[in-house]
C-alpha cells in the first residue's frame, strides 16, 4: 500500500485528485470540496444506475446471444463425447442403486460390513453427483470451472481411488456369498 499503508484510492482518478488540488490551491476549503465531491460521486452513482437499467435489455441480449453461439459451437464439436459420457454417468448412478439395494434387502443377502457399505455408498452417491455436475460444467465449457469445483474434483478422485480396491472387494464378497448359497 502506498504512502504508509494508505489504500489507493479507486474512485478518484488522477485527473479529478488534480481539479480537487486546483481548488484546494484556489481556496476551496477541504469541507466544501469534500462536500462537491460527494454530491458529484452520488449524482454520478445515481446516473450510472439509471444508464445500466437502460442499456440492460441490449446488454444482456448481446451477451446472451454471445453465450448461445458458443453453447451451439460447443454442442457441434462435442455432441457425441457429451452424450457417452451422460450415459456413463447413468450406467454408474443405476449400478450403484441395484448394488446398494441388493444388498440392503431383507430377504437377500446382506453386507457383513454394514459401515463399509455405508461409507461405499455415501462415496458412490457423492461421485454421481459431482459427476453430474462436471457434466454440466462440460455443457457450459471451460469458463463455468471454478478452482473450487477442481479441488472437490481431486478430493474425490483421490478418495476414489481408495475405495475403488475396497467397493470391488465389497461386491466380489457379495457374488461369492451369493454363489455359495445357491
Amino acid at each position: 500500500m502506498p504512502d504508509g499503508g494508505e489504500r489507493p484510492n479507486r474512485i478518484m482518478t488522477p485527473e479529478l485528485m488534480l481539479l480537487g488540488e486546483k481548488a484546494l490551491e484556489a481556496g476551496v476549503s477541504e469541507e466544501t470540496l469534500g462536500k462537491i465531491l460527494s454530491d458529484a460521486l452520488d449524482e454520478g452513482a445515481v446516473g450510472l444506475v439509471e444508464r445500466l437499467w437502460k442499456d440492460a435489455p441490449r446488454m444482456l441480449a448481446e451477451h446472451d446471444e454471445i453465450r448461445s453461439g458458443f453453447e451451439q459451437r460447443l454442442q457441434a464439436r462435442w455432441r457425441r463425447p457429451l452424450e457417452l459420457y451422460e450415459m456413463v454417468l447413468v450406467c454408474c448412478m443405476e449400478a450403484g442403486s441395484d448394488l446398494h439395494d441388493d444388498l440392503t434387502q431383507e430377504e437377500g443377502p446382506v453386507s457383513d460390513h454394514p459401515v463399509k457399505l455405508q461409507a461405499l455408498t455415501l462415496l458412490h452417491a457423492r461421485a454421481c453427483m459431482v459427476a453430474n455436475e462436471v457434466f454440466a460444467l462440460l455443457r457450459a465449457g471451460p469458463n463455468e470451472v471454478s478452482a473450487d469445483d477442481l479441488v472437490t474434483l481431486k478430493g474425490i478422485a483421490l478418495l476414489l481411488n481408495e475405495a475403488g480396491d475396497a467397493f470391488a472387494t465389497c461386491e466380489t464378497e457379495l457374488r461369492d456369498e451369493t454363489e455359495a448359497g445357491e
